[in-house]
C-alpha cells in the first residue's frame, strides 16, 4: 500500500501553524524529535517502503528536502526561546524565512513524487 500523498501534504503545510503556537507558548514541541527527519510519517514511508523508489530522482529531491524541511524546525523554536518570537515568525515566511522556504520546497517535491509515480 502506498501512502496518502494529500493526507501528507497536509500534515507538513500544519507544521507552520504548529510552529506559530510553539513560538507563542501554546504548544511544546520536542527539538529533539521533531527535528529528526525519520519520525513522521512521510519520514517512515522514505526510510521504509519508499526506498524502493530510490532509483527515482524525485525520491531523492524530496528525501533531501524533507531532511531539510525538519532541520529548520529546532531553529525556529530556539530563536523563538533564546531571542525573539517575531525573529522566529520570520523563519516561517515561504519566501524570505528558512522554513518557510523549506516547507514549500518539501511540499512541493511531495507533489512532484506524486505526479511522477501516477504517471508510472
Amino acid at each position: 500500500m502506498d501512502m496518502n500523498y494529500d493526507q501528507i501534504i497536509l500534515a507538513h503545510s500544519k507544521w507552520k501553524a504548529r510552529l506559530k503556537q510553539a513560538i507563542q507558548g501554546q504548544e511544546q514541541l520536542d527539538i529533539q524529535v521533531v527535528g529528526k527527519d525519520d519520525q513522521c510519517e512521510l519520514g517512515k514511508w522514505i526510510y521504509g517502503e519508499g526506498t524502493k523508489h530510490a532509483n527515482l530522482s524525485a525520491y531523492n529531491d524530496l528525501k533531501t528536502k524533507h531532511t531539510r524541511f525538519h532541520a529548520c524546525i529546532p531553529t525556529v523554536v530556539n530563536v523563538a526561546r533564546s531571542s525573539s518570537p517575531a525573529k522566529a515568525l520570520e523563519l516561517l515566511d515561504p519566501v524570505r524565512g528558512e522554513f518557510g522556504r523549506a516547507s514549500s520546497d518539501c511540499i512541493n517535491a511531495i507533489a512532484a513524487l506524486k505526479q511522477f509515480l501516477a504517471k508510472a
